[in-house]
């Protein structure tokens, strides 16, 4: 008696729903007298509930694949001008830096490589070998590189780590001697408030126009921008400074700038024209993108991330973990107690066999390339070795002394070239999700023309030239301005967003089966009502409609 109950419990909200629910195909099942015409609605439903549920599907991954639109918009009104940071292409001066002896040797092994390869590309040339100069070359690395382009590259990043440890403030350039002259929309700047001097390691001075951006853009057009009159000193380029003319980078406030990185040259004898147009880009962060406003841990800058920034920051901080220093390229993380890497120079001790076999915790750790295996006692590539393990190599008194000597600086520049031609692996440095982007027009004309009479600060006589002869060597105009003050923004946002996804699968329920969020309501009360006629019957049949 209580199964039949139980079943009767079932049984009446299942023969009762077709005459009270509001969906479309179930009543007609319900209300067919024939047997085919019940099969004909019955079949008739469940291709519709089929369809219903592949059309659902579609929506649900259209909506998980977080595809993005992008808004393009452009306003008209008032904005800052950009910063400006203009370095010298040579970043230190020849006659200052040529005194320091650990940069002295590195521009003279670099220039006898020069003429190695030079010479040996020439079947006719003789060049003596220079016992001291290959001893360098190997332990700069320069041994196996003969494109001279590569060479120039590797020993322009070698100078950041020889030149680490050496007053530079003779060495670099002073506002007053590179910037010769100066004018903002059509006045003259201020240039103690408006220009800020920093020294990049690898640019040398760099001097940065409207970093607080207190000049505003009133007018388009160079006349309304940035003029500015540069000058270097072409007798004071070092060997490794292959191109005469200046560095120029623009972005905007509050961010780190790389001019070693971004930019765009400015030729001597040369007016540059720069024209700016401001983009301001709003990306989605995840799940939508891969983009990101948040600072890593030990991010090295205090301005606002940037993806350079995010990657020089691991960079340093793999040095400090892999090679037991921090690159004096780039600033220390903080906390950090690593010290800098050096190439140390030729009065500083290597440490014979004695202090070897004082200290025997000291370990051999080699990071070399296949064209600069080192032998220690049949010992090769990649080798890593303790005393202990291998106290034969204090057997030879003198040979020790010697391994040291090579060893010391090449372990040193071996690890540091390893991790600085290492692509990184970590996909973590994402592109900033708010960015602010100049999109830069570069046009140059021959400067100074003949009928200019004044030039920068150039006295007549104050030079063994011309001050037009001398400006044409060594000057520079740069203009930067805004071709037009109306600035595009780009929003991304949501294709698809889940309003859209409950509003098109009502859509569909609507089409199919001609239901509403009503009728999905009546189906919660059927289910109800079959699970409280299986687990107490009584209630089944009370809560029956």
């Amino acid at each position: 008696m209580g199964q039949l109950s139980r079943t009767n419990a079932i049984k009446q909200p299942l023969s009762s729903f077709p005459e009270w629910t509001s969906t479309h195909g179930i009543p007609q099942v319900g209300r067919s007298r024939k047997l085919y015409c019940m099969g004909f609605w019955a079949i008739i439903t469940l291709i519709a509930a089929g369809l219903l549920i592949w059309q659902t599907v579609l929506l649900i991954l259209q909506y998980y694949h977080y595809d993005v639109s992008v808004q393009i918009e452009l306003k008209f009104e008032q904005r800052a001008f950009p910063a400006v940071t203009v370095c010298n292409l040579n970043p230190y001066r020849k006659s200052v830096v040529y005194n320091f002896p650990k940069v002295k040797r590195l521009m003279d092994t670099y220039e006898y490589t020069m003429k190695s390869i030079s010479c040996g590309a020439d079947p006719t040339c003789y060049m003596a070998t220079n016992a001291t100069l290959e001893q360098y070359r190997t332990m700069y690395g320069f041994q196996g590189i003969y494109d001279t382009a590569a060479l120039q590259t590797r020993a322009k990043n070698i100078l950041g780590l020889e030149i680490a440890g050496y007053n530079i403030t003779d060495a670099v350039d002073k506002i007053g001697d590179f910037i010769q002259g100066c004018s903002f929309n059509t006045q003259d700047c201020d240039m103690t408030n408006d220009w800020e001097t920093y020294i990049d390691p690898k640019m040398g001075s760099c001097f940065a126009f409207n970093t607080n951006a207190t000049h505003m853009a009133q007018r388009a057009g160079p006349i309304y921008g940035l003029r500015v009159v540069l000058k270097t000193n072409i007798s004071e380029f070092l060997a490794t400074s292959d191109a005469a003319g200046m560095r120029v980078i623009v972005y905007d406030q509050g961010e780190k700038p790389f001019p070693d990185i971004f930019g765009y040259n400015v030729q001597t004898g040369s007016s540059s024209s720069i024209g700016v147009t401001f983009v301001d880009m709003s990306r989605l962060a995840e799940p939508y993108g891969q983009c990101t406003d948040d600072k890593p841990d030990n991010y090295l800058y205090d301005l606002a991330y940037s993806t350079e920034g995010c990657q020089r920051s691991i960079y340093q901080q793999e040095m400090i973990d892999n090679c037991n220093c921090y690159d004096p390229s780039y600033p220390i993380p903080a906390g950090s107690n690593a010290t800098v890497c050096v190439i140390p120079d030729d009065s500083e001790p290597r440490g014979d066999r004695r202090s070897v076999k004082d200290d025997r915790r000291r370990t051999i750790v080699l990071f070399f390339g296949p064209r600069q295996q080192v032998i220690v006692e049949n010992f090769l590539v990649n080798f890593h070795a303790s005393f202990d393990e291998y106290p034969s190599l204090e057997a030879e008194p003198g040979t020790i002394a010697e391994v040291f000597l090579v060893l010391r600086p090449m372990a040193t520049i071996a690890c540091w070239a390893r991790l600085t031609n290492l692509s990184s692996s970590d996909n973590s440095c994402t592109q900033p999700c708010n960015e602010g982007v100049y999109e830069v027009t570069v046009s140059s004309a021959k400067w100074p023309s003949g009928s200019v009479t004044q030039v920068g600060n150039c006295i007549e006589g104050e030079y063994d030239e011309s001050c037009l002869t001398v400006f044409k060597k060594n000057g520079a105009l740069l203009e930067v301005f805004y071709e037009k003050l109306n600035y595009q923004t780009m929003d991304e946002s949501p294709a698809y967003t889940f309003t859209q996804l409950l509003s098109d699968f009502g859509g569909q329920i609507g089409l199919w089966l001609g239901m509403s969020i009503v009728s999905l309501i009546e189906f919660c009360v059927l289910a109800f009502q079959l699970i409280a006629g299986l687990i107490h019957p009584k209630v089944g049949n009370a809560v029956a409609l």
